[in-house]
């Protein structure tokens, strides 16, 4: 399992050691030593047809998702989206995780993806080009299926 340099706040949650408030609670965080620890989830993707999964390995969507050639990253979660009209391609998206930080990347898709960061304008993903995302982003597969990301404790 991978691991991260990380500090805890006074309710226990783990944040990046050079955070200056946790990232789950929001609560200022006191001088500490930071140490090595497993990474934890660092929180789960809502998606609008109510499916939410947990983000504590790297995934990759799609509606016939399978492991892409050359793949060198840990054993991604491999999640299928049903969309009987096609839209959303077979290998769509990869949301990956690089120590405290949340990626996606279109993988070439047919109908794109599109990111809407909070209070920004909505940007149409480049395939192959990862882009990072933050909680509260939401992702557009083929515009007909979105997830959320959202922080969890």
């Amino acid at each position: 399992m991978p691991t991260v340099v990380a500090v805890r706040c006074g309710r226990g949650h783990l944040s990046p050691a050079y955070a200056g408030v946790c990232r789950v609670c929001g609560d200022s965080l006191p001088p500490q030593q930071p140490f090595e620890t497993p990474r934890p989830p660092l929180g789960q993707l809502r998606f609008s047809n109510g499916e939410v999964v947990l983000l504590d390995r790297p995934c990759i969507l799609g509606r016939n998702p399978r492991v892409p050639a050359g793949y060198t990253n840990s054993q991604p979660n491999l999640v299928r989206l049903a969309d009987p009209d096609k839209d959303i391609s077979s290998q769509h998206l990869e949301v990956g995780i690089d120590f405290w930080h949340v990626t996606v990347k279109d993988l070439g898709s047919t109908n794109g993806t599109e990111l809407v960061a909070p209070g920004e304008p909505p940007l149409s993903l480049r395939p192959d080009d990862p882009v990072t995302i933050e909680p509260g982003s939401t992702v557009v597969l083929a515009g007909v299926l979105s997830f959320t990301f959202e922080v969890v404790g």
